[in-house]
Protein backbone atom coordinates (compact mmCIF):
# COMPACT_ATOMS: atom_id res chain seq x y z
CA UNK A 1 0.00 0.00 0.00
CA UNK A 2 3.41 2.20 0.46
CA UNK A 3 3.45 2.30 -3.27
CA UNK A 4 0.47 4.10 -3.76
CA UNK A 5 -0.15 7.81 -2.49
CA UNK A 6 -3.29 8.08 -3.39
CA UNK A 7 -4.44 4.39 -2.20
CA UNK A 8 -7.33 4.57 0.63
CA UNK A 9 -5.58 3.70 4.08
CA UNK A 10 -8.78 2.82 6.25
CA UNK A 11 -11.35 0.08 6.05
CA UNK A 12 -14.20 2.32 4.38
CA UNK A 13 -11.89 3.63 1.72
CA UNK A 14 -10.69 0.09 0.89
CA UNK A 15 -13.94 -1.39 0.78
CA UNK A 16 -15.51 1.79 -1.55
CA UNK A 17 -12.53 0.92 -4.13
CA UNK A 18 -13.78 -2.76 -4.16
CA UNK A 19 -17.02 -2.83 -3.67
CA UNK A 20 -19.19 -0.47 -5.93
CA UNK A 21 -23.09 0.01 -5.76
CA UNK A 22 -24.38 0.55 -8.61
CA UNK A 23 -26.78 3.52 -8.66
CA UNK A 24 -29.84 1.10 -9.53
CA UNK A 25 -29.25 -1.39 -6.82
CA UNK A 26 -32.22 -0.67 -4.09
CA UNK A 27 -29.64 -3.00 -1.70
CA UNK A 28 -26.65 -2.97 -1.11
CA UNK A 29 -25.81 -6.10 -3.01
CA UNK A 30 -28.11 -5.42 -5.61
CA UNK A 31 -30.82 -7.84 -5.04
CA UNK A 32 -33.18 -5.78 -5.64
CA UNK A 33 -33.05 -2.72 -8.84
CA UNK A 34 -34.91 0.15 -9.81
CA UNK A 35 -36.43 -0.26 -13.10
CA UNK A 36 -38.64 2.26 -14.63
CA UNK A 37 -39.57 3.38 -10.51
CA UNK A 38 -40.10 -0.24 -9.60
CA UNK A 39 -37.99 -2.45 -7.37
CA UNK A 40 -37.30 -5.62 -9.64
CA UNK A 41 -35.91 -8.67 -9.05
CA UNK A 42 -32.52 -9.08 -9.57
CA UNK A 43 -31.68 -12.65 -8.71
CA UNK A 44 -33.24 -15.84 -8.74
CA UNK A 45 -33.95 -17.94 -12.20
CA UNK A 46 -37.61 -18.05 -11.75
CA UNK A 47 -38.15 -14.05 -10.63
CA UNK A 48 -35.25 -12.73 -11.83
CA UNK A 49 -36.79 -9.28 -13.78
CA UNK A 50 -40.14 -9.56 -11.88
CA UNK A 51 -41.46 -6.85 -10.06
CA UNK A 52 -41.40 -7.25 -6.14
CA UNK A 53 -45.04 -6.17 -5.94
CA UNK A 54 -46.04 -9.12 -8.02
CA UNK A 55 -43.90 -11.89 -6.27
CA UNK A 56 -45.88 -10.49 -2.64
CA UNK A 57 -49.23 -11.31 -4.44
CA UNK A 58 -47.86 -14.29 -6.41
CA UNK A 59 -45.43 -16.24 -4.62
CA UNK A 60 -45.27 -14.93 -0.89
CA UNK A 61 -43.73 -18.05 0.02
CA UNK A 62 -40.53 -17.03 -1.77
CA UNK A 63 -39.98 -13.73 0.29
CA UNK A 64 -40.20 -16.01 3.20
CA UNK A 65 -37.96 -17.83 1.91
CA UNK A 66 -35.58 -15.13 1.65
CA UNK A 67 -36.39 -14.09 5.11
CA UNK A 68 -35.40 -17.64 6.59
CA UNK A 69 -32.18 -17.53 4.73
CA UNK A 70 -28.51 -16.37 4.11
CA UNK A 71 -29.43 -13.21 3.00
CA UNK A 72 -28.34 -9.94 4.28
CA UNK A 73 -30.42 -7.80 6.80
CA UNK A 74 -31.57 -5.19 4.30
CA UNK A 75 -32.56 -7.95 1.43
CA UNK A 76 -34.82 -9.48 4.87
CA UNK A 77 -36.28 -6.50 5.86
CA UNK A 78 -36.99 -5.53 2.07
CA UNK A 79 -38.88 -9.09 2.27
CA UNK A 80 -40.71 -8.67 5.44
CA UNK A 81 -42.00 -5.13 4.13
CA UNK A 82 -43.34 -6.43 1.28
CA UNK A 83 -44.82 -9.39 2.56
CA UNK A 84 -46.73 -6.51 4.87
CA UNK A 85 -47.52 -4.94 1.78
CA UNK A 86 -44.73 -1.69 1.70
CA UNK A 87 -42.78 -1.67 -0.96
CA UNK A 88 -39.57 0.47 -1.38
CA UNK A 89 -40.15 4.00 -3.11
CA UNK A 90 -37.14 5.83 -4.95
CA UNK A 91 -36.52 9.43 -3.17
Amino acid sequence: MGMYGDFPKDAAGLGGLCYVVAENYIDAEGKFVWVEGEAVYNFSKDHKGRRLRDIASTDPGFLSWIIGKDFTPGVKKKAAKALSGEFPQIG
